[in-house]
């Protein structure tokens, strides 16, 4: 299933939570999203999500409630892994090798994942590139932790300063974000 969300997650790839009660509870502190969750784990987004959030262009149409037949945005946080996993990608996303320029078409291919060691190994010139040196220009997201901002599309709206220092301040560590629009599996 097609799901558009814009991907929160520690900018270093090694960093992690060990959970995420202190974390959920500034979320809700914040008033980014409700205490309650859903029978789907999800949070639904709460009062200041729209000042914790700044959407770009004009007037995007989102829903922070569900409604019948409308789709709505909410919070689902990842599981947290031994190891960086891949949060989400952008489908039409295609990186370049930063020796040769060649676009990575079958990127997702040619990462070798053998006990956490995440190489990506261009296939035109051999040279091999950790998931931290690839430039992936907020389309795609490698962490070991993270949440994400549900039915939010690529390019739609970003966080604000005010959310990315609250994410640093309790965990300690820089936050990026990403988008994603690949079919959700987690």
């Amino acid at each position: 299933m097609y799901s558009p969300r814009l991907l929160l997650y520690p900018a270093v790839i090694q960093d992690s939570l060990s959970d995420y009660q202190t974390l959920r509870q500034a979320l809700i502190d914040l008033k980014l999203i409700h205490a309650a969750k859903n029978e789907n784990d999800e949070y639904l987004l709460a009062d200041e999500c729209l000042n914790l959030l700044t959407f770009l262009g004009c007037a995007p149409s989102i829903h922070l409630s569900p409604q019948d037949g409308e789709t709505f945005c909410y919070v689902k946080f990842n599981t947290i892994t031994e190891y960086a996993d891949c949060l989400g990608y952008v489908d039409s996303f295609k990186p370049n090798c930063s020796s040769c320029k060649i676009k990575l078409t079958q990127w997702r291919d040619e990462i070798n994942w053998q006990q956490g060691l995440s190489i990506l190994t261009c296939p035109a010139c051999g040279h091999k590139k950790t998931l931290q040196d690839i430039r992936w220009r907020k389309e795609a997201a490698y962490a070991r932790c993270g949440f994400y901002i549900a039915n939010i599309h690529p390019h739609e709206a970003l966080p604000a300063d005010k959310l990315l220092d609250t994410l640093q301040k309790i965990s300690g560590f820089k936050w990026a974000y990403a988008y994603a629009n690949n079919q959700e599996t987690l």
